[in-house]
């Protein structure tokens, strides 16, 4: 096999780096609209009378709605951005991509996490709100400590004072604690990890579909980053063929991986 030569590599760094920028930049900007929802709904949540101890979106018709509308819009925007991202300078294929990213996998779609991920976010945020309420917590301290806790969101602070307080707002509200594949208890965390994957994903297929265009029979996949991975590790020691369907990076949620595309087989 005719070795990658060290400017092919850096030519595939550099595409790399390019890519791990608007994965960071979907990151800044899911922060920014979830929690731009979060203050919207505590807001609307806050200037209904509804009991202190029986709080939920669903004890008023009018706040279930507009609570609906605020969670609609992000998640818009959320698909928006992930396929802007996917897509980023790529527009020749910008079809291709986006039907890519919202391919089925293991049963669901993009958009069909992104649905799932969003209800639980809003049952998050029904949770925290229903504890600010009973504590009489101001609207501007409540979304600080929400945006505060996003990684642990039951973990938060108002919702155990509440909770330590004999207010069983999680049980009373219904909220599962864990869910998801890998079972994690954040909806920022689960956004974070699938607008992130699909578009790494987006920006490697691309990669490996013009060098293919270009004529190259296969790639051999790099480490992009240092921390133990199994998988990454495993992916590294063979040259892939692309006629064999070997999957490109990424391999799992923030993999750093790339690829060198293989012209040539030394005989």
């Amino acid at each position: 096999m005719k070795q990658p030569t060290s400017k092919e590599i850096e030519e595939a760094k550099d595409y790399l780096r390019q890519r791990l920028n608007a994965e960071l930049s979907m990151e800044n900007n899911l922060l920014a609209i979830m929690y731009q929802a979060a203050k919207e709904i505590i807001a609307v949540s806050y200037k209904y009378n509804v009991p202190t101890n029986q709080f939920s979106f669903s004890y008023n018709k009018e706040l279930q709605e507009e609570v609906e509308t605020i969670i609609a819009n992000l998640r818009e925007l959320i698909e928006d951005y992930t396929e802007t991202l996917a897509v980023a300078t790529h527009t020749d294929e910008k079809e291709h991509i986006i039907s890519f990213i919202n391919r089925e996998s293991h049963g669901k779609t993009l958009v069909d996490r992104i649905n799932a991920y969003t209800t639980q976010f809003k049952k998050e945020l029904e949770v925290a709100i229903a504890s600010g309420v009973l504590l009489n917590v101001a609207e501007g301290e409540l979304l600080s400590s929400i945006k505060e806790s996003r990684k642990s969101p039951l973990f938060n602070r108002h919702i155990r004072q509440a909770t330590s307080q004999g207010f069983p707002v999680i049980s009373r509200l219904k909220v599962p604690e864990t869910y998801g594949v890998g079972r994690t208890n954040s909806s920022f965390t689960a956004l974070d990890n699938l607008t992130n994957f699909a578009i790494a994903e987006g920006w490697m297929d691309y990669f490996a579909m013009i060098a293919q265009k270009s004529g190259a029979i296969g790639f051999m996949s790099f480490r992009g980053s240092s921390y133990p991975c199994q998988q990454c590790d495993d992916e590294t020691t063979y040259f892939h063929v692309f006629s064999n369907g070997d999957p490109v990076p990424p391999y799992h949620a923030h993999c750093c991986c790339y690829i060198v595309p293989i012209y040539e087989i030394d005989i």
